[in-house]
């Protein structure tokens, strides 16, 4: 089995990441973390090609917390 561990800024930041489903933290049936541009209005998984020319990203807590922030998925890594 795998073990995946997070690590978060804060208290307050890990206690709120527990508070999204499960699902909000999975693209293409994996677990992953979503990043954006300081500036961006899309978000991305971590593995996704786009992110390799990002020179600063901003990392997200969950899918939830990108829609929230009003950033929309990226269609090549994330889907709706």
């Amino acid at each position: 089995p795998r073990r995946l561990i997070q690590q978060f800024g804060t208290v307050d930041g890990a206690v709120e990441a527990f508070k999204v489903p499960i699902q909000d933290f999975l693209s293409n049936g994996a677990l992953d973390v979503f990043v954006t541009t300081p500036r961006g209005k899309t978000f991305h998984a971590s593995g996704c090609g786009k992110v390799k020319r990002i020179k600063s990203v901003k990392i997200l807590t969950s899918k939830k917390a990108a829609r929230d922030a009003g950033l929309k998925p990226c269609p090549k890594c994330v889907g709706k």
